[in-house]
């Protein structure tokens, strides 16, 4: 039979486990968003023309019409506050690469995910169990 103080470690360890659920499914979320949008940029990287008309933002949620003079030469972001010009081969190279490392934390963080609750429903009889003993006793 467990005890009272085993019980409360099991209880407590399922609430810290759905804690941990519930985080790394936020990161899943970003991770998948992120995909997303890498996605739709390579998408829209193949269609990029120069004398081609496209709508730029300007900030603010403001956009403005412009036509690309240059296909080949695009600002790339680095860094939250780096950007750097590069030719549109090397950024869909480095997109490819992005999106490849997002995808591995994507898959780490699921496989995580899997072992958590596994060991949410080790822990769901013994709990449901002790509950069920202190009600009937």
């Amino acid at each position: 039979m467990v005890s009272l103080k085993e019980a409360q470690e099991k209880i407590s360890r399922y609430q810290v486990l759905g804690e941990k659920l519930k985080m790394y499914d936020n990161r899943r979320q970003l991770l998948s968003a992120r995909i997303a949008e890498v996605e739709m940029c390579q998408s829209t990287l193949s269609e990029v023309e120069e004398n081609k008309e496209t709508i730029v933002p300007i900030g603010g949620g403001v956009f403005i019409k412009a036509v690309i003079k240059d296909s080949d030469k695009m600002i790339y972001m680095i860094s939250r506050d780096t950007a750097v010009e590069m030719d549109k081969e090397k950024i869909k190279e480095n997109m490819q690469k992005n999106k490849k490392t997002l995808e591995e934390a994507l898959n780490m963080i699921e496989n995580d995910m899997m072992k958590i609750q596994e060991e949410m429903m080790k822990l769901e009889p013994e709990i449901r169990s002790f509950i069920e003993k202190q009600q009937s006793g």
